[in-house]
């Protein structure tokens, strides 16, 4: 099976990561070459619980375009930024993914998903605040963006406090996506 590799920062080698933040943001940014939270970090990113939940889906509460002066290089396969699904658009660009049987889609289905000019409009967002979230059985799972930094522990790390902020900042969003119940636990 063909993973991204930063689908498993929970991996042995990397589990030390999980407990210091600062280092978390270090090693996912340089991974994947980003100044911030980005819709093609969702190329990649999954659940830490289980990497099988992916790809994740995303609202974005509060970004803003910032002009770049150097664009990443597209990859080989795709000729686009993402290598394996455009959240933006939300479409897969490989066919049978997390599977023996993943490869790249051809390049008229490639044109049709998005161009390099969507991915060089895409780059120019950067997402500040936004919930990333997946239907976990019958569950919703969600993780934040926090003022840029996606806030992705596994669930006995989680930050009650600081998801519980950033509820208070966005209770309407949270209600949107059925996820408020989670936060009337707490009270």
């Amino acid at each position: 099976m063909t993973y991204p590799s930063i689908l498993f920062f929970t991996q042995q080698n990397h589990t030390e990561l999980l407990y210091d933040l600062d280092a978390y943001e270090k090693f996912i940014f340089s991974q994947i070459n980003l100044e911030s939270m980005q819709y093609r970090l969702l190329d990649i990113l999954a659940d830490p619980d289980n990497p099988d939940h992916w790809p994740l889906s995303i609202k974005i509460l509060l970004s803003k375009e910032e002009e770049r002066e150097n664009n990443p290089i597209p990859h080989q396969e795709t000729g686009l930024y993402c290598k394996f699904y455009c959240s933006r658009k939300q479409k897969y660009l490989v066919s049978n993914p997390l599977s023996d049987n993943e490869h790249v889609l051809p390049p008229e289905q490639l044109s049709e998903i998005a161009t390099i000019s969507d991915c060089n409009k895409c780059f120019e967002e950067e997402i500040i605040d936004a919930i990333i979230f997946h239907d976990y059985g019958n569950v919703r799972k969600f993780f934040i963006v926090d003022r840029e930094i996606p806030v992705m522990y596994p669930l006995e790390l989680r930050d009650k406090k600081q998801e519980r902020a950033f509820y208070n900042r966005y209770p309407d969003a949270f209600k949107e996506l059925g996820l408020d119940d989670y936060f009337k636990i707490d009270e």
